[in-house]
């Protein structure tokens, strides 16, 4: 009861020190107090009602920009697929794949010895090894190198057989034999056939992400699978368009791939999601949205599954997810502003309601106050003071005898008034016109009243402005014009030059494709001459063991006595003259296989020379001249070997003249005549080889000479092909800077609103 007590004069104080205030302030006390109620009430009312619904509308809008993002993912992998499948239709893949896969020598071994026995010789060899090279340089290496350099993403080509075998390659592999490759074995499918796409794969040491794709390789016109085509394909292009969208200031995308892998950028690793997370989206799969902490702040995460338009297997089979999320606060943003808004109208109205509040207490204490100061006034002598009461109490009158005494002041003021009204409105106005011209509205004009050659400052400044703005609509639609001129003329310009880079690059590459035909030609023609050049010799050196023998023959005749000993020389030196003559068909073996290598080679460079066009004209008289030359050193080989088997019949009816030399001595001048006789006979024919191998020698430097001739030619196409692309890629780069400046100006001159 004492507490209860002790409280009733606290309130009478606290109501006290309320009575105590004056009139003025209790009523603006009054209306502050009611309308900062009304404020807080609308904006509480008003948060509760739209935040719901407005984290709806964003996470409905998160889910439709991750599923077009995704689309467009599932799109560009489909496409690779799809490229890599059209690729795997070329007949010249297919034969040859199907070819080797048909052509082991199941005679030498089991087919998988020799592929091992081939495994094992490519682990030594080197990059520049025969072995290596005749696969990454033949007809297939060729097509794969195009398909490369046409599609620059597939970093790497290769094509097996159907046991695993390597056919041909763009890099060279680590191993000849890939069925224990896991793509392989997937693309195989046990003989079935079957796409395969691999997970991303980083790379430390480039700092990039790629994946397999592999194709089985079908006959021609048959569905039976002879190899398998594998490509190793970059994802930056992929990976750029997630990582290098934002939705807002916070919004992220992220590919979700191995199932708890995020992939956040092309060039660093993946990084493991946390536990937490990966549940929260397990469970809200199926939901448009999630709310949760994402990296540690509160987010709305949306996720889509990356697939194709066409719905490929393939893409689905990835597994892969692509994540958007957005921090909240931003998401909630626009609340965040309203609540401002909220705020700032509830101190608009307190102060709208200071304002009221005061101008009621000025009315209602406005008599009283004026009485009061009135009569301070009139006390301290000062009369320039006016009162307004209503009343017609002595106080009102006295009020009408202050106003009477004023009214010619009132006049005046009333007039400054009027000039303050009509100075502010014009500034106003022309405040509002410039705003409108700096947000680039170049369509408005100021409205004049009043003659436009008066005076009055404000016109004729209002004039001035209407001009100003007239002069910068006409400059602008000007500039306009010619951007879109500039434009269309720059894209026409940029179109060609693509065009011409596209032909002269695929020109350069047919024309160093030939030119290393041609340096292959080049050696063997040079190997060829050297070879000729030792047979020149040999015959040589038999025309002079021959004249040894027609020497011993007449030292034979003059002295009997020595007989037997001279035979047993004789027999001698034909078994050594046997043997060179064996040694001359072995050397025109090798002159024969040369001439019909260089007949090969040159029809091989008419066929380039018929693909480079109308440059490749002179090169294709050269390989022409190529191929008669390698057809004569064939005739001439032909002839050189008839000529040797005639030397060796000779040879081996002078040993039988020997051996019965040595039997009968009497009959010993009689045979070793018909000996000389032989030996002269073997002279003339080895005086014929010897012509025949000169002849040889003359040809083999004349296909010297013209490889020379087609090297400089093809050098010579190889420059200018170089130059042309040169040149044709600095017009691309002067069309592109061009391009630039014009949508740069069409961009400035969007911002203006013209007539």
């Amino acid at each position: 009861m004492n507490a209860n007590m002790s409280e009733q004069p606290k309130a009478r104080q606290r109501f006290q020190f309320f009575s105590d205030l004056s009139l003025r302030i209790k009523l603006i006390v009054i209306f502050l107090t009611l309308a900062t109620l009304t404020g807080g009430v609308v904006a509480l009312f008003t948060d509760r009602a739209v935040r719901g619904e407005l984290i709806t509308k964003v996470g409905a809008s998160l889910n439709d920009d991750v599923a077009a993002k995704a689309g467009s993912i599932g799109d560009l992998l489909n496409v690779e697929n799809d490229k890599l499948q059209a690729f795997a239709l070329s007949k010249v893949v297919q034969d040859t794949a199907e070819e080797i896969s048909n052509g082991y020598d199941l005679e030498a071994g089991s087919i998988q010895s020799q592929i091992h026995a081939l495994d094992e010789q490519w682990t030594t060899a080197t990059d520049n090894s025969a072995l290596v090279q005749r696969y990454i340089k033949n007809v297939v290496g060729g097509e794969l190198k195009e398909y490369s350099d046409t599609f620059p993403e597939n970093l790497d080509v290769m094509v097996t057989d159907k046991f695993g075998a390597l056919v041909a390659a763009t890099q060279p592999p680590t191993h000849f034999l890939q069925t224990d490759e896991e793509w392989w074995q997937a693309a195989w499918n046990n003989g079935q056939g079957k796409d395969y796409m691999s997970q991303p794969i980083f790379d430390e040491n480039t700092h990039s992400y790629t994946i397999i794709i592999a194709q089985p390789l079908l006959g021609h016109n048959s569905s039976q699978i002879i190899g398998i085509l594998r490509s190793i394909v970059d994802l930056s292009s992929i990976i750029d368009l997630a990582s290098n969208t934002q939705i807002g200031r916070t919004g992220r995308l992220e590919i979700l791939v191995n199932g708890n892998q995020l992939v956040r950028a092309k060039d660093s690793k993946a990084t493991q999601i946390d536990t937490a997370i990966l549940t929260q989206l397990q469970t809200s799969e199926n939901a448009t949205y999630a709310e949760m902490d994402f990296d540690g702040v509160p987010s709305l995460v949306s996720q889509s599954p990356i697939s194709s338009a066409n719905n490929s297997e393939i893409v689905k089979a990835l597994g892969w997810k692509l994540l958007l999320h957005q921090e909240k606060e931003e998401s909630l943003e626009v609340l965040t502003n309203m609540d401002q808004t909220a705020l700032m109208i509830t101190l608009a109205a307190v102060v709208i309601a200071g304002v009221l509040a005061l101008g009621v207490a000025q009315v209602i204490t406005r008599p009283i106050a004026q009485l009061s100061q009135t009569v301070r006034q009139i006390t301290a002598g000062d009369l320039s003071r006016r009162v307004t009461l209503t009343q017609s109490d002595e106080i009102g009158q006295l009020a009408n005898s202050f106003n009477q005494m004023t009214d010619g002041l009132q006049r005046m003021v009333e007039a400054e008034q009027t000039s303050k009204t009509y100075l502010e409105n014009k500034v106003t106005g022309y405040m509002d016109f410039v705003r409108k011209v700096a947000n680039g509205d170049l369509t408005e004009r100021l409205e004049l009243t009043g003659a436009i050659n008066s005076d009055d400052d404000l016109i004729q400044l209002g004039v001035n402005l209407n001009a100003m703005v007239e002069s910068l609509s006409t400059m602008a639609l000007r500039t306009r014009e010619a951007a879109v001129g500039i434009s269309s003329a720059a894209a026409e310009i940029l179109a060609a030059t693509t065009q011409q880079i596209a032909s002269a690059t695929e020109q350069e590459a047919a024309v160093t494709q030939t030119m290393t035909t041609v340096e292959e030609v080049r050696a063997t023609v040079k190997q060829t001459s050297e070879r000729a050049q030792g047979v020149a010799e040999a015959s040589r050196q038999s025309v002079e063991i021959s004249r040894g023998g027609q020497d011993s023959v007449v030292d034979t005749v003059n002295g009997m006595k020595l007989i037997r000993q001279r035979v047993g020389n004789i027999a001698e030196n034909i078994l050594s003259l046997s043997e060179r003559t064996q040694q001359i068909g072995e050397i025109i073996d090798t002159v024969n296989e040369i001439a019909d290598q260089s007949k090969l080679l040159a029809l091989n460079a008419s066929i380039e020379a018929a693909r480079a066009g109308e440059e490749g004209k002179g090169f294709a008289v050269v390989a022409m001249e190529v191929r008669q030359l390698a057809e004569q050193s064939r005739d001439a080989t032909a002839r050189v070997r008839d000529i040797l088997n005639q030397i060796q019949q000779a040879t081996n009816t002078a040993v039988m003249v020997t051996d019965e030399g040595s039997k009968g001595a009497e009959s010993g001048m009689e045979l070793v005549e018909l000996a000389g006789e032989s030996i002269r006979d073997l002279s003339r024919t080895i005086e014929e080889a010897s012509q025949a191998a000169m002849q040889i020698a003359a040809s083999t430097n004349q296909q010297n000479n013209g490889m020379d001739q087609l090297a400089t030619a093809i050098m010579s196409i190889k420059q200018a092909t170089t130059q042309t692309a040169a040149s044709t890629r600095q017009a691309e780069r002067s069309a592109q800077d061009l391009n630039e400046m014009a949508l740069q100006m069409q961009t400035a001159i969007a911002g203006y609103q013209l007539n």
